[in-house]
């Protein structure tokens, strides 16, 4: 079944990122995510809530956004939507 007029895609896109933003301070994480999260979730919520668990250091950032999206999801009273994360952190120097 084609599902490219629903935004799906067998092509995948590979973008390189530098280590360091444009403003030069270093990347300390990379979110990868589905529109699940990006519809009730902001970027710099995600950011914070990632920090906040790097530096909690016992929680898994990446269930704790997929927690945050679907009570977020519920409290709006919204249909649920699949909810994808992947939160990369690169180890610190």
């Amino acid at each position: 079944k084609d599902l490219k007029p629903y935004g799906l895609s067998n092509l995948c896109g590979v973008k390189i990122f530098p280590k360091r933003s444009q403003s030069g301070t270093q990347i300390r994480a990379i979110v990868l995510a589905s529109d699940g999260l990006w519809d009730v979730c902001t970027s710099s919520q995600a950011a914070r809530i990632v920090q906040i668990c790097v530096r909690l250091g016992s929680r898994d950032p990446a269930a704790e956004l997929v927690k945050f999206a679907l009570q977020e999801q519920q409290s709006r009273g919204v249909a649920a939507d699949n909810v994808s994360v992947i939160v990369v952190v690169p180890p610190s120097k």
